[in-house]
């Protein structure tokens, strides 16, 4: 018989594994589902390993969204620089009158745009046939509609189960 230890990483080892091969649609392959099932320990010892892994993974994408938010916020800075710098380039080749520049390497030119562009200045003068609208369905209304007794066809209005992990 293992001891509880070697079990514990070897449901470990299979949950890491499962999500591995998942191809992140997040389904645990059937094969991989069944060894988890098969692994010796009580029910509750495996729903408590399974807790311990979603709370690591928990901390994973804590730490990745920091991480993201960094990287995003260097690559805007970048973003910005590039665009000032552009602008200030094209600035100065208009200033100099000059619509192209060759160099050894890269070269420069104005070049007039494929598309003409708009500015808004003041958005209401516009003609309402100028505005798009976004039909978009409002969930919070169907359900405070549906708790008044309305009828609302073509939904469905339930309330699931999620789950809570506590310590």
């Amino acid at each position: 018989m293992p001891k509880l230890y070697e079990i514990r990483g070897q449901l470990n080892d299979l949950y890491e594994k499962a999500f591995d091969e998942s191809d992140d649609d997040g389904l645990i392959p059937a094969n991989i589902a069944k060894a988890m099932q098969a692994a010796e320990m009580a029910f509750d010892e495996k729903v408590e390993n399974a807790l311990y892994l979603i709370r690591s993974w928990e901390s994973d994408e804590l730490g990745y969204k920091i991480e993201e938010e960094r990287l995003a916020k260097q690559r805007q800075r970048i973003e910005k620089r590039r665009e000032a710098l552009k602008a200030y380039v094209k600035a100065e080749m208009q200033a100099a009158g000059k619509d192209s520049v060759r160099g050894v390497i890269l070269s420069a030119r104005l070049q007039r745009n494929s598309q003409p562009s708009v500015q808004v200045i003041d958005e209401a003068k516009i003609p309402d046939k100028f505005f798009r609208i976004i039909r978009e369905v409002d969930k919070r209304a169907i359900v405070d509609a549906t708790k008044a007794a309305e009828q609302v066809d073509g939904v469905v209005v339930e309330t699931g189960k999620h789950l809570r992990i506590t310590e």
